[in-house]
C-alpha cells in the first residue's frame, strides 16, 4: 500500500506526541530543530483541512515525551525535556479544546513510554532520568500508583503498546530502548513478564501503533547501529511487525519514505490519506 504524504508540520519537530482524536489528527509539545526551543502549542489536522493548524495551548513546554490516546478521545503527555514529573491531558472539544494538568508521574517520565491499558489504567515504563527497570500502574479513578514488576533491563527511548493475543487475552509489549535489542511482554491477566525476545539490532527513539484489529504491533523507524562504540547512528526506513500469530517481529514490505527517529505515529481513517495499491 502506498500513501500520499499529508500536509507538513509548521516547523521541523522531534520527541512530539499525537494522536486522531474527535476526527482530527493533532500533534502536541515535542521541540524545534533549529534551536531546540520546546513547543507549547498542539496542531491540528482535520478532514476538511489542507493545513495544520494550531490550536490548544499546552500548560507548559514539553519534549521528549510519554504519551498515549486516552479511551475518551483525549491525549495524556507526561513529562517533558528537563525530566519533570508534571503531566497533563489535551481534549479537542469542545470549541476550540483544551488542556488541563494531570497527575505527577514518579521519577519522572521523559525518556520513557507510557500506553493506555484500559478505561481507568495507564502502564509507565523506564520512567526516569536515566534507564531504568521500573514498572508503575497508575488507576485514574482513584489517583494511586501501585508499583509492578520490573523489566528485566533498563531502558529508555523505548517504545511500548497493548497486544490482544488470538485467545482475547491483553499482552503489554515493550521494545528497544537505547543500547538494546530485546523486546519483554507482560500478560496482563497475572501480571508478569512472561516472554523476550531479540529485535535482531539496537533500535531507540522509535514510534510504535497498534494494527487496527489490534492483533499487531507496527514498529515504526528509529535510530540504530551496528556498535555503540565503531559505528555512527544512523536513522531507520524499516517498519516492523510484531504479530500475536507468530509471537514475533517481522520486517514488513513497506518502508517509510524519510528515515526518522523521535517522531510521532498514530493510526488515521483512509478518509483522511490517499493511499493505493502498488501499480495502481
Amino acid at each position: 500500500m502506498i500513501c500520499n504524504y499529508l500536509p507538513s508540520l509548521p516547523d521541523i519537530l522531534s520527541g512530539a506526541a499525537g494522536a486522531y482524536i474527535n476526527q482530527a489528527a493533532i500533534v502536541c509539545s515535542g521541540y524545534f530543530n533549529e534551536d531546540r526551543e520546546e513547543n507549547l502549542d498542539c496542531f491540528e489536522l482535520d478532514m476538511n483541512s489542507t493545513e495544520w493548524e494550531k490550536s490548544v495551548k499546552l500548560q507548559e513546554g514539553r519534549s521528549s515525551v510519554a504519551f498515549t490516546e486516552l479511551q475518551n478521545d483525549t491525549l495524556f503527555v507526561a513529562g517533558d525535556g528537563s525530566f519533570g514529573y508534571s503531566s497533563e491531558l489535551v481534549s479537542l472539544t469542545p470549541g476550540p479544546g483544551s488542556s488541563w494538568p494531570g497527575p505527577e508521574v514518579p521519577q519522572g517520565a521523559a525518556r520513557g513510554c507510557v500506553v493506555s491499558i484500559n478505561s481507568t489504567t495507564l502502564a509507565f515504563l523506564g520512567t526516569g532520568i536515566k534507564a531504568s527497570k521500573i514498572v508503575y500502574f497508575y488507576n485514574m479513578e482513584s489517583g494511586e500508583y501501585t508499583q509492578g514488576p520490573d523489566m528485566e533491563v533498563e531502558r529508555y527511548f523505548h517504545s511500548c503498546g497493548i497486544l490482544t493475543a488470538s485467545d482475547g487475552s491483553k499482552k503489554l509489549v515493550v521494545a528497544g530502548g537505547y543500547l538494546e535489542k530485546s523486546v519483554e511482554i507482560m500478560d496482563l491477566d497475572s501480571v508478569t513478564w512472561t516472554d523476550k525476545f531479540n529485535l535482531g539490532k539496537y533500535i531507540w527513539s522509535s514510534a510504535m501503533v497498534p494494527s487496527v484489529d489490534g492483533h499487531s504491533l507496527i514498529l515504526i523507524g528509529g535510530n540504530t547501529f551496528k556498535s555503540p562504540y565503531t559505528e555512527s547512528i544512523k536513522y531507520i526506513y524499516e517498519i516492523k511487525e510484531f504479530s500475536s500469530k507468530r509471537f514475533g517481529y517481522s520486517k514488513m514490505e513497506q518502508e517509510l519514505k524519510i528515515a526518522r527517529s523521535s517522531h510521532v505515529a498514530f493510526g488515521v481513517p483512509d478518509s483522511l490519506v490517499d493511499c493505493r495499491e502498488p501499480g495502481k
